[in-house]
């Protein structure tokens, strides 16, 4: 994804996810990490792909600024998960945004895993808080994408 925003303004996140409870736990286990970047929560396929190709209602750049991180579901109501990571990697928009499948099931992150692409990674949904917090302690290396507390200082 082609950007020229402000290298000093956190890159949004958009997270994917029907399930309150673990998208509260993955919010939680953000801010833990001391994440600042600014979170968009959709709840479904469909909507992940409204927010991320700019469709109503998220045709508004400013209030909706484009996702430089997708944390997505498979398991997901309308549009699965699969569907989403495909459609991100054959527009022209999003092919580059790097993403996150959060997955509860060895089979899918194999699958990842043996589509050899390097901008989408597989993490195990633990259902521990603490155990989700260090699957996703590997994101804070994606340093154009994530900003710590310490790093606005």
């Amino acid at each position: 994804m082609t950007s020229t925003r402000d290298p000093d303004t956190p890159v949004q996140i958009l997270l994917v996810e029907d399930s309150p409870l673990d998208a509260e736990i993955v919010l939680r286990s953000l801010r833990r990490m001391g994440l600042v970047n600014p979170v968009q929560h959709v709840k479904d396929g469909t909507s992940a792909l409204d927010y991320l190709l700019h469709r109503p209602p998220f045709e508004d750049s400013i209030l909706h600024p484009p996702a430089g991180l997708v944390l997505l579901d498979l398991n997901l109501p309308r549009v699965s998960g699969w569907e989403v990571l495909e459609t991100i990697r054959k527009d022209a928009a999003t092919r580059s945004l790097p993403v996150v499948v959060m997955t509860s099931t060895e089979w899918d992150e194999e699958r990842i895993s043996d589509q050899r692409d390097p901008l989408t990674v597989a993490v195990s949904k633990p259902v521990d808080l603490g155990k989700l917090m260090a699957a996703l302690r590997p994101l804070k290396y994606f340093s154009v994408v994530l900003t710590t507390r310490r790093q606005r200082c």
